[in-house]
Formats: C-alpha cells, sequence, structure tokens
C-alpha cells in the first residue's frame, strides 16, 4: 500500500502511530484551516504558508504531499516542506515518554492515552494562530472556520488551483466545501481593513478585536510576536499577549501553547475548570466563578501533576472530553464523566435556587460543601464487587462447618 501511494506522489513523514496521528491532532479544537476530505480515505487538506498541503494517514505512517504552492520553489521542494511538517507537529518532541510519563502520575491518563495515542500539540504560525483564537470567541467551530475562510479568502492570496493532482483520487475542498484555497492574510493587510469591512465579513464585535490587535502587531514590529518564544516563562507570554485587543488569559494561553512554545502554558475555560474540579482537586468546586485566581490555580495543578509538558497533557484531557472522542473511552469513564456532569448540574441549580432564596429574604447566601467526585460502579466492577461478597460468605460457611 505505502509503495503505491509512494509512486503517486504521497511521501513519508516517518511518524509511527504512537507518535502522530491525524485525526487526533487536526480534529481536537487546536487548529481551524484544516479539512478532512469526503470519502473513506484519512485525508486532509489545508494552508500551510504558501502551500496548500495534503496528509494521510496510514496504518503505521502519516504521509503528504504538496497539491499547490505560491512559494519559491514550487512544489517540487519536498525536502523543506517534510522539514516544515515536522517542526509544525513537533515530532522531535518524544510524546511516547511523555504518554508514559502522564501515564505513570495519574490512572485515569493512563486509559485516556491508550485509547488516544498519537495526539500532538503543533507549532502553529503565531499571527494566524492569533487571530484564530481572536474568532474563536463565544464561538464554535464551524463558525469560526467560515470566519477565517471569509478573512483568508478577502485579505490573503489565492493558491494556484491544484487541479486534477495526479493520483489523489479526489478533488481538494475547504471549509464551505469551497474549491479555492488563499493564504492567511497578514497583520499588515488586516490592519488596514476598517471594521466597517470585517463587520461585513461576520466578525460581529470581533471586528474591532481583530483591527486594533493587527495595529498593535504592525506598530510592534514583525519580531514581536515569534519573539515571545524565546520565553520561560508562560506567565510573562500571557500578561504579554493580554495586552492585545481581544485577547483574554484562555485566548492568550491558548496563542502561547499552541504557536509559542510555551509547552506549560493550560488554556482554562469552563470544561478544563470541570475537568480539574473532578480529577484534580474537588475543593475548586466550591468556586462560584473563574476568577484569576481560580484560574491560576487550575494551571498549577496541571503543571503539578504532568511537569514540563503540561500543555500537552491538557489538551489530550480536554480532547478526552469532546464527543468525537469520547466514544473510545472505556465505559465506567464515560460512566464518570456522564454522572460528574449531572451532579454539576444539579448543583448549579440548586444554587440558582439558594441564592434566590437567599435575596428574597434579605439575607446574604452561604456556599455549601463543593459536591464530590461521583463514585460510579460499573457493571463489571458490581460483578467483581458481588463475586467477592460471595466468596467471603461461602468461606464463613466452610468455617463454621469445620
Amino acid at each position: 500500500m505505502r509503495t503505491s501511494l509512494q509512486s503517486l506522489g504521497w511521501r513519508s513523514l516517518a511518524a509511527a502511530p504512537c507518535e502522530l496521528r491525524l485525526h487526533a491532532t487536526l480534529d481536537n479544537g487546536q487548529c481551524f484551516g484544516w479539512r478532512r476530505q469526503p470519502g473513506d480515505d484519512a485525508v486532509w487538506v489545508g494552508v500551510l504558508g504558501q502551500r496548500l498541503v495534503g496528509l494521510r494517514e496510514t496504518e503505521g505512517d502519516c504521509l503528504f504531499r504538496c497539491l499547490s504552492s505560491s512559494a519559491p520553489g514550487g512544489k517540487n521542494d519536498e525536502k523543506l516542506l517534510r522539514d516544515e511538517l515536522r517542526e509544525y507537529f513537533q515530532l522531535d518532541t518524544d510524546l511516547r515518554s511523555l504518554y508514559d510519563k502522564w501515564s505513570r502520575a495519574d490512572p485515569r491518563m493512563k486509559a485516556i492515552a491508550k485509547t488516544l495515542p498519537g495526539m500532538r500539540v503543533l507549532r502553529q504560525e503565531p499571527v494566524e494562530c492569533l487571530f484564530s483564537f481572536i474568532c474563536s470567541s463565544n464561538n464554535n467551530i464551524q463558525r469560526i472556520g467560515g470566519m477565517l475562510h471569509t478573512l483568508r479568502k478577502t485579505y490573503g492570496e489565492v493558491l494556484p488551483a491544484p487541479g486534477s493532482t495526479p493520483g489523489l483520487g479526489f478533488e481538494p475542498v475547504g471549509h464551505g466545501d469551497a474549491a479555492e484555497f488563499y493564504t492567511f492574510p497578514t497583520a499588515e493587510r488586516l490592519a488596514a481593513a476598517s471594521e466597517a469591512e470585517l463587520r461585513a465579513l461576520g466578525l460581529g464585535y470581533r471586528a474591532a478585536y481583530v483591527r486594533q490587535t493587527a495595529a498593535a502587531i504592525v506598530e510592534a514590529g514583525p519580531e514581536w510576536l515569534p519573539g515571545l518564544r524565546s520565553s520561560d516563562e508562560p506567565d510573562a507570554v500571557r500578561e504579554a499577549l493580554s495586552t492585545l485587543s481581544g485577547v483574554g488569559p484562555k485566548v492568550a494561553d491558548c496563542v502561547a501553547l499552541f504557536s509559542l512554545d510555551q509547552a506549560s502554558a493550560i488554556p482554562v475555560d469552563t470544561h478544563v475548570w470541570d475537568i480539574a474540579c473532578r480529577d484534580l482537586d474537588p475543593e475548586l468546586t466550591s468556586c462560584g466563578s473563574l476568577t484569576p485566581k481560580v484560574y491560576q490555580r487550575v494551571g498549577e495543578l496541571f503543571r503539578t501533576r504532568y511537569g514540563d509538558h503540561a500543555g500537552w497533557a491538557h489538551s489530550l484531557l480536554f480532547a478526552a472530553e469532546l464527543p468525537l472522542f469520547t466514544g473510545r473511552l472505556p465505559a465506567s469513564m464515560r460512566e464518570e464523566m456522564a454522572a460528574f456532569r449531572a451532579a454539576g448540574k444539579a448543583a448549579r441549580m440548586q444554587e440558582k435556587v439558594d441564592r434566590a432564596e437567599a435575596k428574597k429574604e434579605g439575607r446574604p447566601y452561604t456556599a455549601k460543601q463543593p459536591y464530590k467526585k461521583p463514585v460510579v460502579t460499573t457493571p463489571s466492577k458490581a460483578k467483581a464487587k458481588e463475586e467477592a461478597s460471595t466468596g467471603k460468605k461461602k468461606d464463613k460457611k466452610r468455617q463454621r462447618s469445620a
């Protein structure tokens, strides 16, 4: 199979399944520019710099090929593209060793790592990553992809049409089944756009953020944003990014983790907070909101347990909660997740009622004890418990008979 694919122009990234699985890495919400192609083959198409790139997942490897390019050297510089992809996927980082380390620290992570191998954190281009996550605010993946495609189409450069690429077996399509592909616009192009133009493209209130942040990046100079990669303090990187319009702590940590080499950055939202409450510190459930202090506490909990690459571990745990991947988890873990979500929902509803009653009676609201991590007895555990109990009864019976 590999020989025939290579003869059709596909080249190997030499990435074993334990080191890279495309479906786990490209579809987990850390990037928005790749589109899995229609059909049964595991093939993704996306723009990387000035190239339209195809990626194919096989049973034992990941393959690549350039479909179109406006870069110097065109489509034929295979070594350069391979090097760019290895950097993009950070393949010099030994993921298998990280999985082993996390699994020793956490039996729950051990089960997740076994079912979701090869999930890596990408090293994206910083400008594209920054504006992608500004657009992600209060949004869903489908709409984020639509916004970014519109920005590319309006302010980026169109790439040469791939045409009927020999051996591909399909016509590449992008977001919304578009047949055209574009580079991501520069900060200069976005800064030159008016807020009205950006609003007309469907960005809504994010239009002002995009324009203001683009102008700030242009003013800071081309080296400022990628220069944050040299920092070894994720908190300092978050603070620097948070000076930009439309960038709060979570967006800043997403950009830091997914493009600026801050492997221990922990983007925290309510989903990550729930994970921390359930698995790291149940006392966090008593906190009324995600304050800066709570945000910092959640990050420290992840870093304490998972070490220097805590952000990578966080991404794996976060992905395990997504519907796309949850079905791969053990049944007992899915039941536990469902039970915790139900307990949390019930507690929040009761808190709402209690707060309303306190307000009506003119007294201060007193928070109750946090809800604890539910203990779920799976069918297999129940059976084992029953068998153990039956065995003990038989032993006692024998002893009395003796």
